[in-house]
């Protein structure tokens, strides 16, 4: 027994800690890619533990987002009183995550069935959203939604035509509010994103929908603090 333990080769041990490492470093930078990181804390962290001057231009660009995300909260709170007011808890949420504000429009309160033409009283509401929206400079990003419910028409062939063209009828209708038409980013995601499992009407129901999501646009405001720099 002795013999054959010290048979046994010293670099087995090494190569196998390297694996494991390897392993690590792979799933770590696996995390990385589907996280999204706050860059106000991020830039915080990174001075604090390399002990290095921050730059003016860094410094700018983080008291600008802590503006941003400070707006944020005001509208999220404006947002949440309007939904009580006006009782639309059913086909209105508002949710104020780290880095970003999320209002998620129910189609039944938006559109028409199989239809991208906003209703009249959904243009009632979207006024008031809007104007909460000039309040911030962040990127808008509007995603359109469906149920898993196919369609086929002349025009919208399938979901994909459809939950594009809902998107669009939003941001077409905000960007008459005065909101810069450069601000928004349209995406269709057709039935393949629920929140819940398609099992009923109920739930479909649910999953058709208009997703708003307000964030800072980093690269906007770092371009901008570099022309002001540079200028």
């Amino acid at each position: 027994m002795i013999s054959n333990y010290e048979n046994v080769d010293d670099n087995n041990f090494f190569v196998s800690w390297s694996d494991l490492v390897s392993l690590l470093l792979v799933f770590f930078v696996y995390l990385y890619s589907i996280s999204e990181i706050d860059p106000l804390k991020f830039l915080q962290v990174k001075y604090a533990l390399s002990g290095s001057e921050i730059s003016s231009l860094e410094e700018n660009v983080l008291e600008i987002l802590k503006l941003e995300q400070e707006s944020l909260k005001t509208i999220y709170i404006e947002m949440e009183a309007f939904i009580q007011e006006e009782s639309l808890q059913e086909v209105v949420s508002v949710s104020l995550l780290e880095d970003r504000l999320e209002i998620s429009l129910g189609n039944i309160l938006l559109f028409e069935q199989g239809e991208a033409t906003l209703k009249k009283n959904a243009e009632v509401i979207l006024y008031q959203v809007g104007g909460l929206f000039n309040k911030n400079d962040g990127q808008i990003v509007v995603e359109g939604h469906t149920d898993d419910v196919p369609i086929e028409t002349n025009t919208f062939p399938s979901n994909w035509e459809l939950s594009s063209a809902r998107a669009s009828s939003v941001v077409r209708f905000l960007k008459q509010v005065g909101i810069e038409e450069n601000r928004f980013v349209v995406m269709a995601f057709n039935q393949f994103k629920p929140v819940v499992p398609n099992t009923d009407d109920v739930s479909r129901a649910k999953n058709r929908r208009v997703k708003i999501t307000v964030r800072p646009d980093r690269a906007k405001l770092i371009a901008r603090q570099q022309g002001v720099t540079n200028g």
